[in-house]
């Protein structure tokens, strides 16, 4: 590029920020790009506006001052009658009603980058299965032959750390946390229970505070998935791509470069994972656990986790060798699993 970009986000000083924000709206700037804030950041010369995965619920503010990011960016471009592109390979369903509809223009691209195939997806039904670790012996098998065949192993499973709840068998307590009455997640390698809602942690207890008795990690996260695969496949380099794996500085440019250059066979991660990876020897993604995104109190859960799962199911494939899909669930007839099956 000729221009330097400005950028920003929400790491940046307050400096940097002024200074990016100062650059945009004396035309010093050619380009700007930015997160959810930068929807507001002043122009002094619009040409095009550019709304990257336009589908994603990080563009909605919803504490303090509320808006989306995406409707604020439609009604600025129509104030400075300039053209605005909404890119996604999963449109919201507003967006895709507004496209077919005439309301917005339509386009689309007909063929994956390269003519690369389209991966195959295929359901795996977990009930009655002897699950080991959270993966079922379909699962299990075919890591170990694209393992063995050069391929690149990719596991989908959106929940952190190592298990989401601490339970006492004996009396029924659940860990909680005191300041928004969710489950506090357990993290395993830094002995700390974490609330993702609030942030609030603490040290868990050595036993139950009601009765005493011992506690017991109930669900699968990520932390646990990474430890269950190496117990299977410990000759294999892995990789877990979370923002507690990450949050080092570097630690996430580091780790993409390894799976880029295929020092790492397995990735194990949360929606970091979903959007704008490219890794060509990926032949294998796995959905772990289909169902925790099927069944939560939110009118979207279906829709987003359709997009989710097309996203996801996009890292595989992307070169010469074809890709594979597998899919875990509970319920493989349900409406949002079986449509997006038949249409991937």
């Amino acid at each position: 590029l000729q221009h330097k970009p400005a950028v920003l986000h929400s790491g940046l000083a307050d400096g940097a920020r002024l200074e990016a924000w100062l650059a945009a709206g004396s035309n010093e700037a050619k380009l700007i790009v930015g997160t959810r804030s930068a929807a507001f950041v002043p122009l002094a010369n619009p040409g095009l506006m550019v709304v990257d995965e336009e589908h994603d619920s990080s563009f909605k503010q919803q504490e303090g001052f509320m808006y989306h990011a995406r409707d604020v960016l439609i009604y600025r471009a129509k104030q400075y009658q300039i053209p605005i592109v909404l890119g996604s390979a999963t449109p919201s369903l507003e967006t895709l009603r507004h496209a077919l509809s005439g309301r917005y223009g339509h386009l689309q691209l007909s063929h994956r980058h390269l003519q690369a195939k389209l991966p195959k997806m295929q359901l795996i039904d977990q009930k009655k299965q002897p699950m080991q670790g959270g993966l079922s012996p379909a699962l299990l098998k075919a890591i170990e032959q694209h393992l063995l065949q050069g391929g690149q192993v990719m596991l989908y499973l959106n929940r952190r750390g190592f298990a989401p709840s601490l339970l006492c068998h004996s009396c029924g307590y659940v860990a909680q946390c005191p300041h928004c009455d969710a489950c506090m997640t357990l993290h395993r390698k830094i002995h700390r229970l974490r609330c993702h809602h609030c942030g609030h942690e603490k040290q868990p207890p050595q036993a139950c505070p009601n009765c005493g008795a011992p506690l017991q990690a109930q669900g699968l996260g990520t932390e646990q998935l990474e430890d269950v695969l190496r117990s299977h496949f410990p000759g294999f380099p892995m990789a877990r791509l979370d923002r507690d794996a990450t949050a080092r500085r570097g630690t996430l440019e580091n780790t993409l470069a390894a799976i880029a250059n295929g020092s790492v066979r397995i990735i194990v991660g949360t929606q970091m994972l979903v959007k704008g990876h490219d890794f060509p020897d990926v032949t294998l993604v796995a959905v772990v656990d289909a169902d925790q995104g099927l069944f939560v109190a939110d009118f979207h859960g279906p829709e987003r986790f359709a997009q989710n799962l097309i996203q996801v199911a996009g890292r595989a494939g992307r070169a010469e060798r074809p890709g594979t899909v597998l899919v875990q669930t509970h319920h493989p007839d349900h409406p949002a699993v079986s449509y997006t099956h038949l249409r991937a």
